[in-house]
């Protein structure tokens, strides 16, 4: 049985470390495992690049297997960050042997059928933001788009992590923020949880000792690095579009400041973001005349 934090616990660091502490039997997400078990009944022809692309979709099982990496490296100090050459020091028979031991999202939270719905919303958010950071960092040739989509992936694991084992005080996060919506968040936060989201993430990612590279594309202070940029306007769309969609009043600085960020002209921006036709001009985009408006927008070609 997952277990739970009913109560908050004294600071940041207690958070941090009761969350490493719970990583070797970390849930992961129903279908990443029935993809998994479905690659193991084929062991023999295991396509390593698959199997990959299911941990990277799923924000828990990416978090475990690079703890679980940092913790088995022995004498080794090159630090990887590349899921699938996590997957080739950890070895896949241990690794798919781990996997199918453990329990899933879905059965942790049996009995929290709508805090199942916030996690797995999370989940999806935060594969969005994934997704934009590669997709970006492709666009700005990036030397390592793995790295920057890794960290758009993990950028808010700590909320994930509550919803997982602390629904109680989630709940009553949403109530206050409901109640107190002109009071900041941060007040709300040290409330319930005796520190913020920030100093959170700031803990749980020492105690995790993720590879310096992702600490460093995580950090805000490094909003100056195109690279770190590159992740926070990505988790700033998803969580913006997750929230109100394309009415989100915050989207025209989004907008401008991913433009900056990929130098691409703002239709084909738009056109790889999937914004719909209608609001187009809220961003000073003209329609597409009427022919080609009949079919939704596709991803535009990677030039100015």
């Amino acid at each position: 049985m997952t277990p739970r934090i009913e109560e908050p616990l004294a600071d940041a660091a207690s958070w941090a470390d009761w969350f490493r502490g719970q990583i070797p039997t970390l849930p992961l997400l129903r279908q990443s495992k029935r993809k998994i078990d479905e690659e193991a009944t084929h062991a023999t022809e295991i396509n390593l690049h698959q199997l990959a692309e299911v941990v990277i979709g799923d924000p828990l099982l990416t978090l475990r297997t690079l703890v679980q990496l940092q913790q088995s490296k022995k004498g080794e100090t090159r630090e990887l960050t590349s899921i699938t050459s996590a997957l080739m020091m950890l070895g896949i028979q241990p690794f798919l042997h781990q996997i199918h031991a453990l329990p899933t999202v879905e059965s942790a939270l049996a009995d929290q059928p709508v805090a199942l719905k916030w996690l797995l919303s999370r989940v999806a958010r935060a594969r969005k933001a994934a997704h934009y950071a590669h997709d970006w960092a492709v666009l700005r040739r990036d030397i390592n788009a793995e790295e920057v989509t890794v960290a758009a992936l993990l950028y808010e694991i700590n909320e994930i992590l509550l919803w997982l084992f602390a629904p109680k005080l989630m709940f009553l996060m949403l109530s206050l923020r409901k109640r107190f919506a002109d009071h900041p968040i941060e007040v709300l936060q040290r409330k319930v949880f005796n520190t913020t989201d920030l100093e959170l993430r700031d803990a749980a990612i020492a105690r995790f000792n993720l590879p310096t590279i992702l600490k460093e594309l995580m950090n805000p202070q490094n909003a100056e690095n195109p690279r770190t940029r590159t992740v926070l306007l990505a988790t700033r769309l998803a969580r913006h579009l997750s929230r109100k969609g394309w009415q989100h009043p915050k989207l025209e600085a989004d907008i401008e400041a991913i433009e900056q960020l990929v130098h691409l002209n703002r239709e084909l921006l738009l056109r790889r973001l999937d914004a719909p036709y209608e609001v187009w001009p809220r961003f000073g985009v003209p329609v597409p005349p009427t022919s080609e408006s009949k079919d939704h927008p596709t991803k535009g070609n990677e030039t100015q």
